[in-house]
This record gives structure tokens, sequence and C-alpha cells, in this order.
């Protein structure tokens, strides 16, 4: 019915809530928030409400390094801590894929291109990052879960014990912020139709075959399914949610009815998305429980841009773990361009598990 389960061995999160999954999950659960003025001032003279990691929770950057530029230098602190945990349950340093999801362009603003940033991760973490068999990819929120499909292929070789999967942005670069102003989506006063630019890290050690030492293996990732969106935010083509509408079809097949009980949305607060949102549930609605419990972690932690998607998952592993929600969760993101992805977790242990 369904294609390979995968489950989770590790999870690392660096976050405007912390770096700990257990405290970030119960901050959002406590509806705490990062959200604030930022020191920018958007085209009308009003503060930006961003969400931004503290600068003294970040790690220093490795000798060596000091002479990237600051968005790069900035990129690998907020990684750092993230990936150390998420391999905290390897039981030996071999060389380890990593699926990375990392910001889309904007169409205003010269490419993303974060030059070597796989071998400085190496550096900065002191993981052995896989230089041959890892990718990075620049889709945006959606990204991750493209990872995961990724992952899943891979994963059937029993040769591929683990993969690390993850997402890495920074919405605040001024000249990103300064687009986006003036694309009237930046949240200040005034303002009707916005998000809180955010930023962060999410990793998720994931395997197939095997309980790793130390982890508990109890929460399964299945069914990573992608959608395209024609009418996205770049396109001049109408706006009909036909790519999330799809990607949830496509994760949910199978599926007996009324079985999902929990959504993480990738809502960020914007009308675009929650339209999208609707289309998307209203055509796939036999797939929900009639008490749908839906959360969108993105009013606590602002939008964290590509590393939405595995932020997301890890927040409702952590919350199946503890039993803040039910599973099975749906767990859906869509970036500005034309990616849209859906993917279910579950509370349901690894065979073997202890």
């Amino acid at each position: 019915m369904h294609t390979q389960d995968m489950w989770i061995h590790g999870i690392g999160l660096t976050t405007p809530l912390g770096d700990r999954p257990a405290a970030v999950a119960a901050a959002v659960r406590a509806g705490l928030s990062r959200r604030s003025e930022g020191a920018l001032l958007n085209e009308r003279g009003d503060p930006m409400i961003v969400s931004q990691v503290p600068d003294d929770a970040l790690p220093p950057i490795a000798a060596g390094l000091a002479d990237r530029g600051a968005t790069h230098i900035h990129l690998l602190r907020l990684a750092t801590l993230a990936v150390q945990q998420a391999v905290a349950a390897l039981p030996d340093p071999r060389e380890l894929p990593l699926l990375l999801a990392l910001p889309e362009s904007h169409p205003k603003l010269p490419p993303f291109a974060p030059g070597a940033l796989l071998a400085d991760l190496r550096l900065q973490t002191g993981v052995p990052l896989s230089p041959t068999s890892s990718s990075l990819a620049y889709r945006g929120r959606a990204g991750a879960i493209a990872a995961l499909v990724d992952a899943q292929l891979r994963l059937r070789d029993p040769a591929s014990p683990c993969v690390l999967v993850g997402g890495l942005d920074s919405h605040l670069d001024p000249d990103l912020l300064a687009a986006l102003d003036r694309d009237r989506r930046v949240t200040a006063p005034g303002v009707r139709d916005g998000f809180a630019p955010g930023e962060g890290a999410a990793f998720l050690l994931l395997s197939a075959h095997q309980v790793l030492p130390g982890s508990r293996a109890r929460i399964s990732v299945a069914s990573p399914a992608i959608g395209h969106e024609p009418g996205h935010r770049h396109s001049g083509e109408p706006h009909r949610g036909d790519g999330l509408a799809d990607a949830l079809r496509e994760a949910l097949r199978g599926r007996p009815p009324a079985t999902i009980r929990t959504v993480y949305a990738g809502l960020n607060g914007e009308h675009y998305g929650a339209r999208e949102w609707g289309v998307a549930a209203l055509r796939n609605d036999r797939a929900f429980a009639d008490d749908l419990q839906i959360e969108h972690p993105a009013d606590c932690l602002g939008d964290p841009g590509a590393a939405m998607a595995p932020t997301l998952l890890a927040l409702v592993a952590t919350a199946l773990e503890r039993v803040y929600c039910r599973g099975p969760a749906l767990v859906w993101c869509a970036s500005d361009g034309p990616m849209r992805g859906a993917v279910i977790v579950d509370d349901r242990p690894a065979p073997g598990t202890p």
C-alpha cells in the first residue's frame, strides 16, 4: 500500500525558542513566541516584526572559516548544534549522506549561492558529512519533504543504513527583508497580510533497516509526496491550490477514511497559504478525523523558510512521543515557488525496538 517507512533516530533543532526539541515543543504548545520588533524599519518607517535566534545562543565560527561572508557564517552557526544533536545516536563517525534544503532565491535578488557550504559544515560541526553522496537543493519550505523522497529511495539499499535530512535558512538578511517589504509581505503596523520572517535549522537522522544504539526509533515517517503549483507566487498563472491538493492526495493514498488526527501545517500567517490549505483540505476531507487537531507553529517561531518542514517534523515527532497530539499526523509545506510537499508521521515503533 505504501512505500517503505523510515524511522527517526535523532533530532536536532536551532530555533528562536531554543535548541532542545522537547523544550521547543513545550514552548510552542504553551503559545510562547519570540516574534518581536526588529532593528530594521520598513519603507514606511515602521519596525518589522521578525523572529530571530539570539546571537549569544549560537556557537562561534570554526577557525579557518572566519573569512566567509556574513550570511554564510550565520548559516553555519545556525546549523552547528542541530547537526551535532541529530547524529548523536550514531555509534561511529562513518561518512553520512546529508540531504539539505536551502533557501529559494527571491526573483528580484541575485541567486542564493552558498559556495562550499558542505565542506564548511564538515569543518564547523566535526561531523563527517559525505562529499560524494550528499546533496543541497534550493527549494524553500517544502524542500526537505522532497529530500525525504530521495532519502526513501536511498534507504531501500541495506548498505545505506542512515541518511541525514535537514533544512537551513534565515530570512533576516537585510536585502531579502527589503525585497519582501517591497512586496508588502513582512508583518508590521499597517500590513494586513504578512508574515514574521524567521530563521533556523532542523535535522533528522533517518534509517529504515536498523535500530541504532541509543535511539528509540518510535516515530515513523512515511509517504512523502510532492506536488507542483503552476500558480505560485512568482508565476503569472492563476493560483488554484492544485499543487498542495495533489501532494496531500498522494501522501494519503491508500489510507482508510478519517484516520488523520493531527495536522502540522506550514501556514505562516499569509492569506495566500491559508487559501491554498483550504482548497487542499476540502479536496481531501475524507482523510481527516472529525476531531482533527491543527497546529501552525510559525505563530510562535516565525517563518524559518527552508527549515520549516524539518522543524514541523521534529515538533510533531516530539509531540507524538509526549502525547501532546495523536497520530497519524500529516505535515505539509508550500514553497514560494512551485514545490508543495506532504508527509505522514506516526507513533509506530520500528521492528526490533526495545
